[in-house]
């Protein structure tokens, strides 16, 4: 192992915080250490390593829910398929009742988007 991977392995055993949950409606304490990440940040920027794998979302659902309701963020934006854009923005534009969007995106359904 390179001296570089043994420090960020040493890094990331000091600054590792296990999650409590993965439920998105679940208590948000155990993000807390985001709050120090997250700063005075105007933008925060949340990937996955893959897409379409439910605890990826879910875990990713928590840290837009800890950030809006405990660091004051207001907005959001967050990428779709190129494909699947068409249906999700005749979607957002009315077009269809709510319970509709499971049907147009399973992902946007999975984040519970409202118009």
């Amino acid at each position: 192992m390179s001296s570089g991977h043994g420090a960020f392995a040493g890094w990331l055993r000091t600054h590792v915080t296990r999650l409590d949950s993965l439920d998105p409606h679940g208590p948000l304490d155990d993000l807390e250490p985001l709050r120090e990440l997250v700063g005075d940040a105007r933008v925060v920027a949340v990937g996955e390593s893959a897409h379409f794998v439910s605890e990826f979302t879910c875990a990713r659902q928590r840290i837009v829910r800890f950030l809006v309701e405990r660091c004051g963020f207001s907005a959001f934006a967050f990428e779709f398929g190129f494909s699947e854009a068409f249906g999700v923005d005749r979607w957002v534009q009315g077009e269809g009742a709510e319970a509709d969007l499971s049907r147009v995106s399973e992902a946007a359904s999975a984040w519970e988007l409202e118009t």
